[in-house]
């Protein structure tokens, strides 16, 4: 990027950050220009701490009403809390002034992917519970309940589902339990690290969509090894990974959120089921239709 370049990119965000926030027509001009920026900043052309005091987001970044603003300030500890998924998952705006970025962060592909990412859950649930009356499942770092308050609402009455939520924030099962109240007898929350909890009990389905994309193959396949031997025969893993092949956010997540992912594409999921022992046969890969959230299936005999 030229020096010219760099320099119009910056107006051009500071006039879209100093009137509040991007029109609808810009959304895809924010991408491309925290992106680029992003890149510059991964290349060591520049640093993060130029960038933001040349655009001045102080401000912008520390609305703890605004969605940017509670990524930023983090205030149960990490970026994608239960409180962020569950606003991407309702399109919830938040009372701010910054309500311009709520909108545009509600509305970008990796948000509606988050969205897509809890049908897609819905709809693997109705699928294995097709041909059968019970589902044991477990739902590791099970986030804000939004998913199983869907399909419990939508359970035929002859079906039954008993869910186990491993969860190491105590204020997303507060509110998952709050949600998910009418069904708590078919419900478990259990406050625990993942690495620390055992159990002798079996699952039908083990499903974790929004932890791996913090972990390195190390702890993946540790992981991996202990989620194999809490399945019933013929049972499934489900993990979720945001795609390293397609994701138009990734530089505006970590430029304005500092909210960094392992990205994976198929083939480094499909790699890391091999390294963990999975028979070939019994491996796939799907993925939502913004083709940014993968999930890697792997089943046992």
């Amino acid at each position: 990027m030229t020096e010219k370049t760099k320099i119009a990119v910056l107006d051009q965000l500071n006039a879209i950050i100093e009137r509040g926030g991007p029109r609808s027509e810009e959304y895809k001009e924010v991408l491309e220009y925290a992106s680029l920026l992003s890149d510059m900043v991964n290349e060591g052309i520049l640093s993060k701490q130029e960038i933001h005091a040349t655009l001045n987001t102080a401000e912008l970044l520390s609305d703890k009403n605004s969605l940017i603003g509670h990524i930023n300030l983090r205030p149960y500890g990490y970026a994608g809390d239960f409180h962020v998924i569950d606003r991407m998952y309702q399109k919830e705006l938040g009372d701010t002034t910054q309500q311009n970025w709520d909108l545009f962060i509600v509305d970008q592909p990796a948000a509606v992917a988050v969205r897509n990412r809890k049908n897609y859950f819905i709809n693997l649930i109705n699928k294995l519970l097709f041909d059968r009356e019970r589902l044991e499942l477990c739902n590791v770092a099970s986030g804000p309940g939004r998913d199983l308050l869907e399909v419990y609402r939508q359970l035929p009455p002859e079906k039954q589902l008993y869910t186990t939520c491993i969860e190491m924030d105590e204020n997303a099962i507060s509110h998952a339990q709050a949600l998910t109240a009418p069904y708590d007898k078919s419900i478990t929350y259990i406050n625990r690290n993942i690495f620390r909890f055992q159990t002798t009990k079996k699952y039908d389905l083990i499903w974790s969509v929004g932890l791996f994309v913090y972990f390195n193959v190390k702890a993946i396949m540790m992981l991996l090894n202990c989620f194999k031997e809490w399945l019933n025969p013929g049972g499934m893993i489900v993990i979720g990974n945001f795609n390293e092949d397609f994701n138009p956010c990734r530089g505006f997540m970590e430029l304005f959120g500092s909210w960094y992912l392992n990205h994976r594409n198929g083939k480094d999921l499909l790699n890391l089921a091999r390294q963990a022992r999975f028979d070939t046969d019994l491996i796939s890969v799907g993925r939502e239709e913004e083709n940014i959230n993968l999930f890697l299936h792997l089943q046992i005999r």
